[in-house]
């Protein structure tokens, strides 16, 4: 990647991180000040499921067996 594709994506993250932040705060009632910081960076899935930011844990094959079931 190159240093201007870098800094470009650099500043595009910038400005949508924290709206994705308020939006995830919003519909899941998260109070900012209990989850973003503890969690930011965190890839412990445990830790998403216990702040509420996931509704449950599923393996692959789970969730494409579920996906597979739909109607449609």
């Amino acid at each position: 990647m190159s240093p201007e594709s870098r800094a470009n994506i650099g500043w595009i993250l910038d400005e949508v991180y924290p709206h994705i932040l308020e939006t995830v705060e919003r519909e899941r009632h998260l109070d900012p000040a209990r989850w973003s910081g503890s969690l930011q960076g965190s890839h412990h899935l445990p830790d998403a499921l216990a702040a509420g930011l996931v509704d449950r844990l599923a393996y692959w094959d789970e969730v494409e067996q579920r996906l597979l079931s739909l109607p449609g």
